[in-house]
């Protein structure tokens, strides 16, 4: 079964958790990360997917000049 997954990028400089309380809300299963490892903690981020029921199920490659 597909599950589903909306990224965080969408909603722009927004809190994880307000994503994350709005994904859950409308019945999505995960978040995709931006993937920018130094916006996020993998802490919060593990305590924010139990608390909400979600998953990350991607990271969204970010590809700049020197990268």
């Amino acid at each position: 079964m597909f599950k589903y997954s909306v990224s965080n990028w969408i909603y722009g400089d927004e809190k994880l958790e307000d994503t994350m309380k709005r994904l859950s809300k409308f019945g999505f299963d995960g978040v995709e990360l931006m993937g920018e490892p130094d916006f996020y903690d993998p802490g919060e981020v593990n305590s924010l997917c139990e608390k909400y029921g979600l998953g990350v199920l991607s990271i969204a490659g970010i590809y700049t000049k020197g990268r």
